[in-house]
């Protein structure tokens, strides 16, 4: 254990301690008036993050620090009761009132974040109005302020209410930020079309919003998929086996809302590259690889389903057991079907996840359904398997609730988040159908002819 070092009585504090002292105190102080402003920029980085990197992140469900903002406020305004004192006592009354109410609006702010900002862009909306029509009025007629604001202030404001239902509609994490950034753009915007002419203005303001949102919303995208045909990837299959049948009677109970891709797989990666980029049939031919390895290459074999949904990405794959699986009593625990251990089967399927999740750069969530066999624990398993060393989560999962688990739990993925998942899984994966029609094609072509020869 460390000793303490005595301290004798004659001994005082140097000058140089108390300074010391007295900055980290300060340090901690200014920390603490600061951290609403901290807070404030670090939401809008994670938000700016999430919507870049599409992380899976619960919408609506914020972390509150109850404890530690009731801590802070309570140890701010004793310090602020106390300078008060030894410094006014004459209004010291109102000095409490007052640091009172600059704890509880730091609570407010700290817990209800959300809230406030959207309480103080609301007010923004309802100042911009006037704002509006004062640009406008001194731009292009000066002296006509009063009776262009009676016809302006209705437009602004129901257009700041349209612009609030859609981010409710689109479930933005965060909609006061889609409400200031709409409010910057109208203004901005309005200023710069009034210069030409002030009866286009606001017709501008309202084409540049509904761009903004149908951006926000991945529309655009959405329209650019069907425009390259790329909407059409995984919509339906030729032939299937009785599991992928019954896996895919279950997905049709997911109604609106979910994105399906069925009997795909995923495109070469020197494929992807060449059709993006337009290269030549040359430089196509130098990037095909010498081996095609099934998680550095990108390819594997045909996927059963995928599901792009509000609550996540899913993978999901079919099982043939002939009976019921049980798990080894041993370490490591392995699934057995008929007795045998599954390990191949699960294997395969944790490669085709693990391209999936390289080759999309997107959190994948693989479920496995069991066709004609018996599960323990109520007719679900989780498990894990490993592809080349990494360890992959799957759950092992009936029919009849392949739908009900992908429905489960809040949502993760917006409404723009999900069309953007949507269009890389439009650009990534192609019909498994696709090769099997090209060598039926082959095949024709050879026969006629050696059949003209």
């Amino acid at each position: 254990m460390r000793k303490k070092r005595r301290v004798w009585d004659d001994e005082k504090p140097s000058a140089r301690s108390a300074l010391r002292k007295t900055g980290r105190f300060g340090l901690k102080f200014a920390r603490w008036i600061s951290s609403p402003v901290r807070s404030l920029v670090a939401d809008v980085r994670e938000s700016v993050h999430t919507e870049r990197a599409l992380r899976p992140v619960p919408i609506g469900q914020p972390r509150k620090r109850t404890a530690r903002a009731w801590t802070y406020a309570t140890v701010g305004v004793a310090v602020l009761i106390v300078l008060a004192f030894f410094n006014n006592r004459e209004f010291f009354a109102s000095a409490v009132i007052a640091a009172l109410a600059l704890g509880l609006m730091y609570v407010c702010w700290m817990l209800y974040r959300g809230i406030v900002s959207l309480l103080i862009v609301l007010v923004l909306w309802g100042a911009g109005g006037p704002l509006a029509a004062f640009i406008t009025t001194e731009i292009s007629a000066p002296g006509d302020f009063s009776a262009h604001l009676t016809s302006t202030m209705p437009l602004f404001w129901s257009t700041g209410a349209a612009v609030w239902l859609a981010a409710v509609l689109l479930r933005v994490r965060r909609p006061w930020m889609m409400l200031l950034a709409s409010w910057a753009l109208a203004l901005v915007t309005i200023m710069l079309v009034a210069i030409v002419s002030k009866d286009f203005a606001y017709y501008a303001a309202w084409l540049v919003l509904a761009v903004y949102v149908l951006w926000r919303g991945g529309w655009l995208l959405a329209a650019a998929d069907q425009f390259t045909g790329r909407a059409k990837v995984g919509a339906d299959y030729e032939e299937a086996t009785e599991g992928q049948y019954a896996l895919y009677r279950d997905l049709a109970k997911l109604g609106q809302g979910f994105e399906r891709f069925v009997q795909v797989k995923i495109a070469e990666p020197d494929k992807r590259a060449t059709e993006s980029d337009g290269d030549s049939e040359g430089e196509k031919e130098a990037k095909v690889p010498e081996k095609a390895d099934p998680v550095e290459n990108g390819t594997s074999q045909a996927l059963d389903a995928l599901i792009a949904g509000p609550t996540g990405l899913f993978y999901l794959a079919v099982l043939e057991a002939g009976n019921d699986i049980t798990v080894s009593a041993g370490r490591p625990r392995r699934v057995l079907v008929e007795g045998k251990p599954a390990d191949d089967q699960l294997r395969v399927i944790a490669q085709n996840a693990r391209a999936l999740a390289a080759a999309t750069e997107l959190e994948v969530v693989t479920l496995v359904m069991v066709h004609e066999g018996k599960l323990p624990n109520r007719g679900l398993l989780a498990t894990q398997s490993r592809a080349d060393g990494v360890v992959v989560e799957m759950t092992l999962l009936h029919a009849d609730l392949i739908a009900r688990r992908i429905k489960f739990g809040p949502p993760v993925y917006t409404v723009g988040q999900l069309r953007r998942i949507v269009h890389r899984l439009r650009k990534t994966v192609v019909s498994a159908d696709a090769d099997l029609t090209t060598s039926k094609k082959n095949e024709k072509t050879t026969k006629s002819a050696v059949k003209a020869s």
